[in-house]
């Protein structure tokens, strides 16, 4: 399973690329947001990209409507996840503490007070469940970005194609989660990583092929060309590799893929 990320991500003061340009008393609210790397951002975004694409290639709207309702999504998108993440930090401080790749985060370091952090997340709210699914729970709150992408374009949602994306986001916080399993088991932290432990893997190629089932059913109800198959579902599909690879880099390419398969497909049909 993965190894603990190093020090600098969302952590501690040290800075690399446009890091290096934040004020010293802005860094640790970027790093409450999760923006450098902005792999939180993403994962918020691709839903509601996945369902706008797939809207605009079901209705054939105008090309202008895609590029202006992208921005606008990825705007919320940025905003929503700031928030979010401001959230988590909040409600999970005491737990961060005592994990060895959180406890530089900003607010168990002292970088922020809980009361900076709030104003931050200003009047978002949200509860904290103790249970052994917290991957599903978070599943099923990101996938419901599909469904936006789709209603931003005035199109009813597809079920199977909001049901895919949860299965994504299920796989990507399962390995996530497993970085820390030796610090959650020791707080009485749960997870779908602590429940399953070494079955873990299995797991996860279970839901990689109820995902990829999910794909291909879109993709009939769509009447998508072999292009999508061979982008959105292959591409999916194959960016599962070790877990540590995966966390590092298949989430982009998974969501790269299927964002890619859907952009392809509609250049296919425009023309």
């Amino acid at each position: 399973m993965p190894h603990p990320l190093p020090d600098n991500h969302y952590t501690g003061n040290q800075r690399s690329g446009w890091l290096k340009s934040v004020p010293d008393s802005a860094l640790p609210f970027v790093q409450l947001a999760r923006l450098s790397p902005p792999a939180g951002l993403f994962l918020i975004y691709f839903p509601h990209l996945f369902g706008l694409l797939l809207a605009v290639i079901l209705t054939e709207l105008p090309a202008a409507d895609v590029v202006h309702e992208s921005a606008l999504l990825l705007g919320a998108s940025f905003f929503v996840s700031n928030a979010i993440h401001t959230w988590n930090d909040l409600i999970d401080a005491s737990l961060d503490a005592q994990v060895e790749r959180t406890c530089k985060r900003p607010i168990p370091s002292g970088g922020v007070s809980p009361e900076a952090a709030f104003g931050f997340a200003l009047s978002q709210s949200m509860g904290a469940g103790h249970t052994y699914y917290p991957q599903l729970v978070l599943g099923f709150c990101l996938s419901w970005g599909v469904v936006m992408g789709c209603l931003a374009v005035g199109f009813p949602i597809m079920q199977v194609a909001n049901d895919d994306d949860s299965f994504r986001t299920d796989i990507y916080d399962t390995i996530y989660a497993h970085q820390d399993i030796t610090d959650d088991k020791k707080a009485g932290t749960k997870s779908l990583a602590v429940l399953y432990g070494a079955e873990t893997k299995p797991l996860l190629w279970q839901l990689l092929v109820a995902k990829t089932a999910l794909l291909v059913m879109c993709g009939r109800l769509g009447k998508m060309s072999v292009v999508y198959y061979l982008l959105s579902v292959f591409g999916a599909a194959a960016s599962l590799g070790s877990c540590w690879w995966w966390f590092g880099n298949g989430f982009w390419l998974a969501g790269g893929s299927i964002v890619g398969g859907l952009a392809m497909e509609l250049v296919v049909q425009m023309y």
